[in-house]
């Protein structure tokens, strides 16, 4: 398979509402929808690919859903170019970026 670097990252929020009204869980909590996320990864040859992450939202952590969109468009720059048939580049590179992004923001609070 001949390389296909990936050309664009996309991020998107979406409220995903159950399907059988509310979801009951553990203690008393309850939700109707969950605030999920998209994202969308475009390569020089127009192939997209798409994943999605959908934690228990407010149910789990506030800011949970929100703080994994950041991660994402933090990484993404870092991606950008990488030949998206490597998927062993592609897993190796993310915990690098990951690091260096937290030393970063280490920094910054510093």
């Amino acid at each position: 398979m001949p390389p296909d670097p990936i050309r664009r990252i996309d991020v998107f929020g979406h409220e995903l509402r159950y399907a059988h009204g509310t979801y009951v869980m553990s203690g008393g909590r309850a939700a109707e929808s969950q605030s999920s996320t998209l994202v969308r990864v475009t390569t020089a040859a127009g192939v997209e690919g798409w994943g999605e992450s959908c934690p228990l939202g407010t149910t789990y952590l506030p800011a949970f859903a929100e703080g994994g969109r950041a991660a994402i468009r933090e990484m993404a720059p870092s991606l950008l170019g990488v030949d998206a048939t490597n998927l062993a580049h592609l897993r190796g590179n993310r915990p690098r970026v990951v690091e260096r992004n937290a030393q970063h923001a280490q920094r910054q609070v510093k």
